[in-house]
């Protein structure tokens, strides 16, 4: 679906009759809601399923080994679908990694699983949707990706349980796990203020750093409050919704 519209976006006119009367777009200077909802770097169709994922997995009862096997099996099959899904086709469809190949410079062997092969973007051919790999907001890669995050729910949940010191030896990654959002948006926002968009230093020193500072943030924060002050907000935003029948 998301192809198709990036297409009619690219082919057509519409989209810029959209952005002329966008307010979104002229207080922010981009392509406003068709950006934000279809043609951005994360487009809210695409990224929905996994907001959607998370809330069921949320109100589900992690505590009880039974529903942790489910989980953990439901997730190991969306991933066999999803990855396993874009190998078969990619090697059943013809010229599907030859295709790929002439579009990024990539072999195309790997667009099932590696992010070498870059993105879904415009005058894309249809070869593409095959694909499976992080970013590439295809079928495959939401359904691969979501089954792999679903299994790696139930496991910590259930390596917490069993090994109750992992809980305290991990308590800082589970604060970053209370205030995930607003660490996300201090990390764009670290990196955007650093200048690291164009991976200037070592990639795995800026992770370690980012991933230190997260914890350290994160520890100190969540031993005063609840909630992160993104959280905060959202939580409060939100609360109207509870008084609507």
């Amino acid at each position: 679906m998301l192809y198709v519209i990036r297409e009619s976006i690219h082919n057509g006119e519409w989209a810029d009759t959209v952005i002329a009367y966008d307010p979104v777009a002229g207080l922010s200077g981009t392509d406003g809601l068709v950006e934000l909802l279809f043609t951005g770097e994360y487009p809210v169709l695409t990224w929905a399923p996994f907001l959607i994922a998370s809330m069921a997995v949320a109100r589900l009862d992690l505590p009880r080994a039974r529903v942790r096997g489910r989980l953990a099996r439901t997730g190991g099959a969306l991933a066999v679908l999803g990855y396993g899904g874009s190998w078969l086709a990619l090697s059943l469809v013809p010229g599907a990694h030859s295709t790929i190949a002439a579009t990024d410079g990539d072999s195309g062997a790997s667009a099932w699983w590696s992010d070498t092969v870059g993105y879904l973007i415009g005058d894309t051919p249809v070869t593409w949707l095959l694909v499976g790999v992080p970013h590439s907001q295809t079928t495959f890669s939401i359904l691969g990706n979501s089954g792999v995050a679903l299994a790696l729910i139930a496991a910590c949940v259930a390596a917490t349980e069993r090994l109750p010191r992992l809980t305290r030896l991990f308590a800082p990654v589970s604060a970053v796990g209370v205030i995930a959002l607003t660490a996300y948006v201090l990390h764009v926002l670290a990196i955007a203020a650093v200048g690291m968009e164009e991976e200037t230093g070592p990639a795995l020193l800026a992770l370690t750093c980012a991933i230190a500072a997260a914890m350290v943030l994160a520890v100190g924060w969540t031993r005063h409050f609840r909630r992160g002050p993104l959280e905060w907000l959202l939580h409060h935003s939100t609360g109207v919704a509870r008084f609507i029948r």
